[in-house]
């Protein structure tokens, strides 16, 4: 239903989470403000037929693949998404107006490309900008101002691009004006006749049509925001603002659209059992909201709101003269079906797609022309995939190391702990626990921590409420440690464990856990006094940082000193 979601409500998880670098997700987002397709055939579903005009305004698409993009990725009316790209994850598109005669097929138009922005990754890029005004290109289009933009990010490694888009495009277009029948005159910017013009009027001087395409990490959530797991799954989003549409300009069936608000279309993908959703809809409204208003040149207006076109089917209109047919506010369907066929969902929340058009002009022959036209405004399409279970991304990196490779009974030494958030996101409510244990016959105490106030039960200290640490950052805990004077030779073992929450997005559930931990055996402990035959000194091995959720590789140095004391009886 318009304005509200296609979903059902979460279940039980649906597989193990999957570590991000090794996981095979996707996603992409593409959106026109205004699509114009003229065919010598009146069969605008043939992907192979030639258009003899081919118009796009305010175009946007942005995609990622974990595996590479491959193949091409193309939308309803057979234009490009994403380019066939295997040695690429990430790409990004954003043109403010292309227009080709003779466009067979797939084929990109060729006459004008105005504003065109793209963006791949690896390496990640800068966010690219292209603006050019005018563009007078009558008969075919005209604008006052066209501008792309786009940004593809990804990781060599393989691991989360977080709270930030992995790729977006941004398509803009001023006064544009797509298949006119006049010249361009100097002193009168814009076209005569125009089949479709989004243009400005002394009534409504909003005249800039933009549409955003991005792909996204985000929380395993509903759309409601309630949590269902505690990983990642993915999204893909288009929203769009629409300038007032005119078709048919300066002819009879005149018609003038105008449309309130930003458009949004989005799917995400979780991972976890009837966890994918469909949202669309003209942003937070009431039922009772104008959305829509078809305004006539005998000054005849007619307002629709959501509460008109809630329903399957949404709204259809005919307009006097039988040339024109709108149907606004469908749901959304599948890609590449028709109404009738409801949006792609898996009910294990691993896939979710949709395409929709927030209003579409039914196939029709114009008086004088003999051509067929099919006309979208706030065409989208969106699809996310990702593994069951979702993916595992956040990890923090946990380092310890102690003060003294070696102590005698009743010295002291300290352990210090340094957690480090290697993500692009703040982690929050970090816990530290650190479990001290100790070879037979050693005994120990815990004299301090810093900072003080850690609970402290015999070998194990916890730390509640630290941080936050940003980005990049890290924080250093203390333990001061006093071995007991009657101890025997030995080593003393410990293992550190952090946890907290890593925020995505702006909300205060909107985060995933975040976790690290390491294991060190040291120091050694020689007994204390005058002992004419001191066991012997083992030096501890390097301690090694544990990430993430997976099992830890304790490090220990028993094996070391059992080979120590063999090689002294051989001596």
């Amino acid at each position: 239903m318009m304005g509200g979601l296609v979903l059902a409500l979460a279940g039980t998880s649906a597989g193990a989470q999957v570590p991000a670098a090794d996981a095979d997700y996707s996603a992409y987002a593409a959106g026109s403000a205004v699509h114009v397709s003229g065919l010598q055939q009146p069969d605008i579903s043939d992907p192979t037929a030639t258009r003899t005009v081919n118009a796009e305004e305010a175009f946007a698409s942005a995609s990622v693949d974990s595996k590479g993009l491959d193949p091409a990725i193309l939308n309803e009316m057979s234009r490009t998404v994403s380019p066939q790209e295997p040695d690429f994850n990430s790409y990004a598109r954003g043109t403010g107006m292309e227009v080709g005669l003779a466009v067979e097929g797939q084929e990109p138009n060729q006459i004008v490309l105005a504003g065109l922005a793209e963006a791949m990754a690896p390496p990640s890029t800068d966010v690219i900008t292209e603006e050019l005004g005018p563009v007078p290109a009558a008969p075919l289009a005209y604008a006052s101002l066209v501008r792309g933009q786009a940004q593809a990010l990804w990781n060599e490694d393989g691991s989360c691009i977080l709270n930030k888009d992995i790729s977006f495009g941004v398509g803009y277009a001023a006064d544009a004006e797509l298949v006119g029948t006049g010249t361009d005159d100097p002193a009168t910017p814009g076209m005569e006749g125009s089949l479709v013009a989004s243009n400005a009027s002394d009534e409504n001087p909003r005249a800039a049509a933009q549409t955003t395409s991005r792909t996204r990490l985000v929380p395993q959530a509903l759309a409601d925001g309630t949590v269902i797991g505690d990983a990642l799954g993915v999204m893909a989003e288009v929203r769009q603002t629409l300038a007032p549409v005119t078709l048919f300009e300066d002819t009879p069936n005149e018609v003038t659209l105008e449309f309130a608000g930003e458009w949004v279309l989005r799917a995400v993908a979780t991972g976890i059992d009837d966890g994918a959703y469909i949202h669309y809809g003209p942003g937070d409204v009431s039922p009772t909201t104008r959305v829509l208003t078809i305004i006539r040149p005998d000054g005849t207006n007619e307002i629709i709101t959501l509460q008109q076109i809630l329903g399957d089917e949404g709204l259809q209109i005919d307009l006097p003269g039988g040339l024109l047919s709108l149907s606004i506010g469908e749901d959304p369907r599948a890609i590449g079906g028709t109404a009738d066929d409801p949006p792609t969902i898996a009910a294990d929340g691993t896939h979710a797609s949709a395409a929709v058009d927030v209003v579409r002009v039914q196939l029709l022959n114009v008086t004088g022309t003999g051509t067929a036209a099919d006309i979208r405004i706030g065409h989208m399409e969106v699809s996310a995939t990702v593994p069951a279970g979702g993916l595992l991304c956040p990890a923090l990196e946990v380092d310890k190391s102690a003060s003294e490779t070696s102590v005698k009974a009743g010295e002291t030494f300290d352990y210090d702990i340094t957690v480090t958030n290697p993500d692009d996101c703040t982690v929050t409510d970090v816990m530290i626990t650190d479990v001290i244990t100790a070879d037979p016959g050693i005994t120990f105490t815990v004299d301090s921590t810093d900072p003080a106030g850690a609970e402290v039960d015999g070998g194990t200290v916890t730390w509640t409420g630290l941080g936050p640490i940003e980005p990049g950052d890290s924080l250093t805990v203390s333990i001061t440690v006093t071995v007991g004077e009657d101890s025997a030779a030995g080593i003393i073992h410990d293992r550190a464990e952090a946890s907290g929450k890593c925020v995505i997005g702006d909300g205060d559930e909107d985060f995933v856990p975040t976790s690290g931990e390491v294991e060190i055996d040291a120091p050694t402990v020689t007994p204390g006094g005058d002992d004419p035959n001191p066991p012997p000194v083992v030096v501890p091995p390097p301690s090694l940082p544990r990430t993430g959720a997976a099992g830890a590789v304790a490090i220990t140095g028993l094996g070391l000193l059992g080979a120590a004391f063999a090689l002294r009886r051989r001596g």
